[in-house]
Order: C-alpha cells, then structure tokens, then sequence
C-alpha cells in the first residue's frame, strides 16, 4: 500500500499543471467578511462578501477583496437603509497567520451600532511559548451635518472599537486586544485615533494559536462616517504544513514522511520525535486522513491531475 501511494504521489508531481483556481481552502471561513448593523430605531441589515470573490494565492495561502463601490444595507421589513458601506477590504492568510479589515460606513438618519467581521482564519498550531501577536487599529471620524460626530466601541466602559480574536470568531474566541475605545469630531470636522498592542514589535499571546481574525463594534452617530483600519498578526516558531521531515521546506523530501503519519502516526512519531504529526493535517479539518492529500500537493506546488491516476 505504501509503494501503490508513494507512486500515485510522484505520479501527480510528475504529470499535474496546478490546482485551480476555484478551489476552495478550508482553512479559511466561508465569507471574508460579515456585517451587521442595527439602529435605535430598531431596523437592522446584514451583507456578506463569500470568499469565492476574493482574489486567493494557493501558494501563499492568501486571500484578499477590496471595493469601493457603495452598498446600502437595508432593513429588511421596512427597506429603509440602515447605513451605507463605502468600501471594505480585507486581507488573510494562513500562515504566518494574519487578519486585516477596512472599513468606511455612513450612518443612517439614526445612532447605528456597527459589527464588521472578518474571515476567521485557521492555522497551523503555534504553540504558547512561540506564539506572538499585534494588533493595530486607526479610527476616524467625520462629521457629515454640521452637528459633531461619536465613534464609542460596545461594551463596558473604555471598550475598544477593535476586537483581535484567536481560537474562535468573534465574540466566542479569546481576545488578544480591544483597540481605539472612542472618537468624536466638532462640528464639520473630522476626528481621529489609533493604538498599537504592544506599542512596537509583538508580545506573547499567552495560549497556543490555531486561528485568527479581527471584529469592528462601535456605535456611530447619525448621518455621520467612520472610516476604520485594523489588522492582527501572529508570528512564532512552527514547521510549516506538509513539512513531514521537519527541515523547515515542504518539497519532495516530505512525501515519504506524509505517507507513513497517514498510515501509521504511531510509526511516524517514533520515526520523527521531534515533529508534530499534525503537520499532515492539510487542510486543517482536524484529521489526519486522505482528504489531505490534494492540499499536501498544493504545498509541493502542483495538484493533482485532472484525469484518473492509472
């Protein structure tokens, strides 16, 4: 069986062109971002951005969407617009794990209170002692009606507008920082703020990291535009995915090791006591298994053949 697996392997080394474009990682969330907002006046409205408009590198493992192009979000019920998104963008990517949002909104004729999430991103598990973060987060505010403008972050008192998150989206994952708690504006003016967590460099996260992404959560005066820059990024010492022999690459080299953690963990760790066997989980749905395979060859750089291996 071993050989059989081996030889179907280097066949689709030999003979692939690359995965398509298409393909979907499922490392990444289904939408690359979500919004929600609601007003005092009751209304509410949601959109998405699915992650099949996104612009993906499958070797970086990267995803990326911008827009400039305004949408309203309307209330469902009443079909009056809530508020309306000027531009959004995001960035992701698996590993080094990173999480970027942009936003600019303009509130509707009423207080709105404004969610905006971003893909949660699955990694690689960086362990507590390796695990670094930062977060940045840049709030402004411009008063659109000649009457002053608030930004507050929801929560208890002194609530950042930004939320970093790992292990989990927002709001069930652990928060790594709460940024940028309020911002207002005088009348015709606009307003600004931002933090750094930690002011330069990285500090350690405090847990063992297996995914990342980012929320916006303020409320935003009437009439008025919040325009909103944030990003999360963790970095530490781990062997990428794929990489079976622990030298750092994912090449050729790997390809024994990956068969032997798929049909014998036990014997791969005996074989490799210092790499994780959770290396060959792929495409980090949790197991170990043949599903990993056409992710395992992505990593190499090629993908499996269209046709039927012989």
């Amino acid at each position: 069986m071993h050989g059989f697996i081996r030889r179907c392997l280097v066949f689709a080394a030999t003979v692939a062109t690359g995965g398509s474009a298409g393909a979907v990682d499922t490392a990444f969330s289904p939408n690359l971002i979500e919004i929600e907002i609601t007003d005092s006046l009751g209304r509410s409205g949601t959109a998405a951005i699915p992650f099949a408009v996104g612009t993906y590198d499958s070797v970086l493992r990267s995803v990326s969407y911008s827009t400039s192009t305004p949408f309203a979000v309307v209330d469902a019920g009443s079909a009056a617009t809530v508020a309306t998104v000027r531009s959004l963008s995001v960035q992701a990517r698996v590993y080094p794990p990173r999480a970027y949002l942009n936003a600019t909104i303009d509130a509707g004729s009423a207080t709105c209170t404004v969610l905006v999430r971003s893909s949660t991103v699955k990694c690689p598990p960086i362990d507590e002692m390796h695990a670094q973060g930062r977060a940045f987060a840049s709030f402004a505010v411009r008063d659109m009606n000649e009457n002053g403008a608030l930004l507050t972050g929801v929560g208890p008192p002194g609530s950042g507008a930004y939320r970093a998150v790992y292990n989990g989206p927002f709001p069930t994952g652990s928060q790594f920082s709460h940024l940028v708690a309020t911002v207002s504006a005088s009348a015709g003016a606009t307003g600004s703020g931002f933090q750094n967590d930690p002011p330069s460099g990285y500090r350690p996260v405090g847990a063992t990291i297996k995914s990342v992404n980012g929320a916006m959560l303020f409320t935003l005066s009437p009439g008025d535009r919040a325009t909103c820059t944030t990003r999360f990024d963790v970095s530490g010492t781990t062997h990428p995915l794929g990489d079976m022999n622990c030298d750092g690459l994912v090449n050729s080299f790997d390809i024994d090791p990956f068969i032997l953690a798929l049909l014998d963990p036990a014997a791969y760790a005996a074989a490799f006591p210092d790499c994780d066997v959770q290396s060959a989980d792929c495409n980090l749905d949790g197991v170990i298994n043949n599903f990993d395979t056409d992710s395992f060859l992505e990593f190499l750089g090629i993908g499996l053949p269209s046709s039927d291996l012989p």
